[in-house]
């Protein structure tokens, strides 16, 4: 504590001295504090020659009114099929799909269809068909071991049919956990 006391008294010592010497340069050159001109014009010249160069232009140049910009649109984060071309397209039955899931891994998934299922499991090397989903839908799918995991969609021939196989990943890049379809029967992974 002594030492940085020391040391704090010495740093402000020093910018006092360093102040002090500025100052006293200044009177020893003639520079001496101005004083206000009389007229408006003359005290709007000695104000833009006192005023660093950058703010004498745009936007600084105008005045306060110039700093009124415009605020930037909000970030609004793209849609999936901005990023993306759909990973497959169905074609809605009335309204709804029907979503084959198929596990030939040797590993148990999890899934959700928001809105429509709770958490569900579908066991290794298990297959199973879920009716009747409306178009838009989404749905999440997690490995229960903690591994990555690959969706492949594919349109069947058959309308309203989406058969989605599971497969294990090695690669991050590859790893899909959810599946969004939209009105027009588009699929999305992400």
């Amino acid at each position: 504590m002594q030492l940085f006391q020391k040391h704090w008294k010495r740093s402000v010592a020093t910018f006092g001295s360093l102040m002090l010497s500025f100052a006293l340069a200044q009177l020893t050159e003639g520079i001496a504090p101005t004083a206000h001109a009389t007229t408006h014009n003359q005290s709007v010249a000695n104000e833009s020659a006192a005023i660093p160069g950058i703010f004498n232009e745009a936007p600084f140049s105008g005045g306060l009114n110039a700093l009124n910009l415009p605020l930037a649109s909000p970030i609004v984060p793209p849609l999936p099929e901005q990023l993306q071309p759909p990973s497959a397209i169905v074609t809605p039955v009335d309204g709804e799909i029907k979503m084959q899931l198929t596990n030939p891994t040797n590993a148990t998934i999890s899934f959700e269809v928001f809105g429509h299922t709770e958490s569900r499991i579908l066991p290794a090397r298990s297959s199973l068909t879920l009716k009747a989903l409306p178009a838009p839908v989404g749905a999440t799918f997690r490995r229960q071991d903690g591994g990555l995991l690959n969706i492949q969609p594919q349109a069947k021939t058959t309308p309203g049919l989406l058969q989605i196989t599971f497969n294990e990943a090695t690669d991050l890049s590859q790893d899909r956990i959810a599946l969004e379809i939209q009105p027009d029967g588009a699929v999305f992974l992400n």
